[in-house]
């Protein structure tokens, strides 16, 4: 819920009004205050919200790298909101505002628009991370996981 809160493991079969992780009311996140949000999209177990000026935030489940934090982050929870750096794999001096993003089951896809210093113009990129095993990122790889919001190949 990106509140911080931490919930031991309960048994599957706990009616919802009695599972403290079931939220009746709405509750503020509190590390989001002030910040204009410009899109909230959710998974299975995820949850971004993107910004105003294109940044992107991501909290929840992330056993298979569906928030997209990188390779090196083997965090299965992010419990509060977190930017993701989906400039990871471009050269430097790229600019990316994100313009979308769509999130479901274990995976999530990042709509960026792409413009380099020094250069005229500006493209835009669909990027992938989360769970590949069927082939579901576009990366041309079925039986493994991405960390890392990388380019789908078109």
């Amino acid at each position: 819920m990106g509140t911080r809160q931490e919930f031991t493991p309960l048994p599957r079969d706990i009616p919802a009004e009695s599972d403290p992780r079931f939220a009746p009311e709405l509750t503020e996140i509190p590390s989001l205050t002030g910040i204009q949000i410009a899109q909230v999209a959710t998974s299975d177990k995820s949850s971004f919200v993107r910004t105003s000026n294109g940044r992107v935030l991501g909290f929840g489940a992330n056993e298979v790298g569906q928030i997209g934090l990188g390779s090196h982050a083997a965090v299965e929870i992010v419990q509060v909101p977190v930017e993701i750096v989906l400039a990871k794999g471009y050269p430097g001096g790229t600019t990316l505002n994100c313009t979308d993003i769509k999130a479901g089951g274990t995976t999530t896809f990042f709509t960026v628009e792409r413009s380099a210093s020094g250069k005229e113009g500006s493209f835009i990129d669909l990027l992938a991370c989360g769970s590949g095993i069927t082939g579901s990122l576009g990366n041309g790889l079925w039986s493994s996981a991405n960390g890392t919001p990388s380019r789908v190949k078109t």
